[in-house]
């Protein structure tokens, strides 16, 4: 029962002593310090702060807000994406060694070469489930791409808003796209992305869609009501989140604007992650109106849903 006992043990210190393999230094800013900067700069203190600042003052508070957060955010991707590469590195050598070990073991003492064999089959075929189901093996570079090309789009977004003064881009949504860099972050939403790509009617409205935000040259004029429209929406989570017997009642609004921003099927939020998700696509969606009638009918629809006062 020994050597059982050895065979089996030995695999299993060879997959820990593997698990913590990597490919690359420690950060000098770990995630932890990165997010320690950011330590009390939630929305609701952060908006309330900037509300005893002047013109100046303001800009350059959202620039040093922004900036923290982008750097947690970053950090923290980081530490995603070294996991995954640790994980995929040291469990496809763990499961070499184990299975090398096994046979290895098996060819020296005959009495268990048939169990042996046993457990290196298993060994190899839980490494190949693992890389399929939990890597997708060839295709996680690819997921990982449109991850990085997601959040890049978003990161530039960002700093064309930073280069405006407060009042031009408010903080209200820099944190709204904040919101959207953070998500972008997110394998499910990579899948999601290929998917649509791969299927031509996704693919068309895709396009559609990125031909309207990029062609899209509003005036100062329509830019400054779809700003109003969109701080407006943002007040009712702020006013959820001040004063939680108002949460139900507000959410509602933010729900009744993100179906009329054509987000159908969108439920009451039952938290704030899920309220940023609703107001993020009705901020998207402002993006895509370029005329005042459109934007007339839409301010209309959310006044009648009463997010907008009459």
């Amino acid at each position: 029962m020994r050597w059982r006992r050895c065979a089996f043990i030995a695999p299993v210190l060879v997959l820990s002593a593997c698990a913590s393999f990597d490919g690359q230094p420690e950060p000098v800013i770990s995630p932890l310090k990165a997010t320690a900067l950011i330590e009390g700069q939630d929305p609701s203190t952060v908006i309330a702060h900037m509300s005893h600042l002047g013109a100046d003052e303001r800009t350059l508070y959202r620039n040093r807000v922004v900036a923290g957060h982008l750097l947690a955010m970053d950090a923290r991707y980081y530490q995603f994406r070294r996991d995954l590469s640790r994980n995929v590195k040291g469990g496809n050598i763990g499961f070499e060694l184990a299975t090398i070990g096994t046979t290895g073991v098996a060819s020296l003492w005959a009495k268990g070469a048939d169990e042996l064999a046993a457990v290196a089959t298993a060994l190899a075929g839980g490494r190949a489930t693992v890389n399929r189901e939990l890597y997708f093996e060839k295709t996680l570079p690819a997921l990982l791409s449109l991850m990085d090309s997601k959040m890049l789009t978003v990161r530039s977004d960002i700093l064309k808003g930073l280069s405006q003064s407060e009042d031009r881009y408010t903080i209200e949504e820099a944190f709204t796209d904040l919101w959207r860099y953070q998500s972008a972050a997110s394998i499910d939403g990579a899948i999601q992305q290929a998917a649509a790509a791969a299927a031509e009617e996704a693919k068309a409205a895709n396009i559609d869609y990125s031909k309207a935000v990029t062609f899209c040259r509003a005036t100062n004029e329509l830019a400054d009501r779809r700003r109003a429209i969109q701080i407006a929406v943002e007040e009712h989570e702020i006013a959820a989140e001040s004063d939680p017997a108002k949460a139900v009642d507000s959410r509602k609004k933010i729900q009744a604007a993100a179906i009329a921003a054509g987000m159908s099927g969108a439920a009451p939020a039952a938290n704030a992650e899920e309220a940023q998700i609703q107001i993020t696509y009705v901020a998207e969606h402002l993006l895509t109106i370029c005329s005042d009638a459109t934007l007339a009918s839409f301010s209309a629809s959310l006044q009648q849903a009463g997010v907008l006062p009459k």
